[in-house]
């Protein structure tokens, strides 16, 4: 319902002008328990943790080898 192409998306008159402010009315119904959503919070935040720390973890790996990657031609002398 959250895609940009075209087809995908209702004109504003869609359904007599309700379709927006269906889903907007439905979702101001739907209960929500504060601990479920604290915890789903903190397991998401663990998940994003370890994904930043791969991130991280690969972002200096790259950087190592990049600073490897010196070019040596085979007519320059060694100091």
């Amino acid at each position: 319902m959250l895609r940009l192409d075209v087809q995908t998306q209702y004109a504003d008159d869609h359904e007599g002008g309700t379709f927006f402010s269906g889903i907007v009315e439905a979702a101001a119904l739907l209960e929500l328990d504060v601990a479920h959503v604290d915890r789903l919070r903190e397991e998401e935040g663990v998940v994003l943790m370890e994904k930043m720390r791969k991130t991280r973890e690969r972002e200096a790996q790259m950087a190592a080898e990049e600073s490897d990657d010196e070019i040596v031609f085979s007519d320059e002398e060694d100091d």
